[in-house]
């Protein structure tokens, strides 16, 4: 709103002819349409920025940041309902009423009469077959109908893209270093550690054993000779790796993988090469 006001200010105080001119070209781009994909993708984006700020912090936890990844999706299928849509189509007619412009219902008529003639389909060219994409218009569909379809796809896009990056191989990973580490409330679990050795061929029968014995082995040190950190850990374990082969091995990966936490902005973890992993 403060920018349309600012580009009327423009249009009906400025001297100068040039800025006039890019500013009234500016605001006809002001059209209902447009209102309502701001509106729409604002409220897509203002969580997603939101969880992209918190997997930024390097004091986050890997099964945190699990859960934030949880949150945000169970957030985008709340908003990919007819129900939200309709929400926030109300709220851009209402600003679209406070300037002076064209009701969102008035606009969809207006598109309905010119959808109702008969249009050449496109073609487009093969070579960019890869670099577009549409949807696909139900027999009956209504145009606002058609316009919620276009913001599903924006968030079926992002869940895409989130499933690709965390929720694979990088969520084993995450809960396979969470375990490793000694004040972690999962330490030595040992589902989440024999996922992890699975990435990097461990034998996970001997793994199951070494767990068990470092168990054992922990609960009889004093808290005050435990190791407290995944370094610590690392430093403790190459002291007798001849005993616990396969949690050394796992534990240097975890020590050398280029990530700290979910950050990089959101960069997928690469697993380390099985043939390339430390022995």
């Amino acid at each position: 709103m403060l920018l349309y006001e600012l580009l009327s200010d423009v249009i009906e105080n400025d001297s100068n002819s040039d800025r006039v001119i890019e500013a009234r070209g500016l605001l006809y781009q002001f059209s209902p349409d447009f209102i309502k994909t701001l509106f729409a993708l604002r409220h897509i984006f203002e969580f997603t920025k939101n969880t992209y700020d918190l997997l930024q912090s390097p004091e986050l936890d890997y099964s945190d940041a699990l859960e934030l990844l949880e949150v945000l999706q169970e957030r985008l299928n709340d908003c990919r309902t007819d129900t939200t849509m309709q929400n926030l189509w109300s709220q851009a007619a209402k600003v679209c009423h406070e300037l002076g412009m064209h009701d969102l219902e008035e606009s969809c008529d207006i598109q309905t009469e010119a959808e109702r003639r008969p249009q050449r389909a496109k073609q487009f060219p093969s070579y960019l077959k890869n670099f577009y994409s549409g949807l696909s218009c139900a027999k009956g569909e209504t145009p606002e109908q058609r316009r919620f379809q276009e913001m599903f796809s924006v968030i079926d896009r992002i869940k895409k893209e989130i499933e690709r990056r965390f929720f694979n191989d990088n969520k084993i990973i995450m809960l396979g270093i969470k375990a490793l580490v000694p004040e972690s409330t999962t330490f030595l679990k040992t589902e989440d550690i024999v996922a992890f050795g699975r990435l990097y061929r461990s034998k996970s029968q001997d793994l199951k054993i070494e767990l068990e014995n470092m168990r054992r082995v922990f609960a009889r040190k004093p808290d005050a000779s435990k190791p407290k950190t995944l370094l610590q850990l690392q430093q403790y374990i190459s002291r007798v790796a001849d005993a616990f082969y396969e949690m050394n091995i796992l534990i240097k990966i975890a020590c050398t993988l280029p990530v700290s936490t979910c950050r990089a902005g959101l960069k997928p973890i690469g697993p380390i090469a099985p043939n390339r992993a430390p022995r």
